[in-house]
């Protein structure tokens, strides 16, 4: 099974537009960068606004889990492409960091979860 997720953005850019918890591994693409069979095979599609209509030109096949992550608040035609993209979700990519760390774990089967750190640290970092 895949367990990386998908991240298709400007894999060059100096400050990355989604910031995206460690430990889970993670395939950072551009939007012509990536196959169909990567498409259709990662267990969770983070895709950057600003490259939905390049995806989207590709034609490739409506697939579970795409979240769409928009940088501007103030675009709501972010909704009519993440419809016709099919996204499920459509997220700020700041300030959506804890909803996002516990989908891609939920999509990863918790296979990357730092348990040890968890366990240790107790909730809101007290020590056990």
């Amino acid at each position: 099974m895949n367990h990386r997720i998908l991240v298709i953005t400007d894999p060059t850019a100096a400050v990355a537009p989604l910031q995206l918890p460690g430990g889970i591994p993670l395939l950072v693409l551009g939007p012509q960068d990536f196959s169909p069979q990567e498409w259709e095979t990662a267990p969770l599609v983070l895709l950057d606004d600003r490259y939905s209509r390049a995806v989207s030109a590709r034609e490739l096949r409506r697939r579970p889990g795409l979240i769409l992550a928009w940088s501007d608040p103030d675009d709501a035609s972010v909704y009519d492409r993440a419809v016709s993209l099919g996204a499920e979700e459509v997220v700020a990519p700041r300030g959506s960091e804890g909803w996002l760390t516990l989908r891609m774990h939920a999509e990863t089967n918790c296979a990357h979860v730092d348990w040890d750190r968890l366990l240790r640290d107790g909730p809101d970092g007290v020590s056990a």
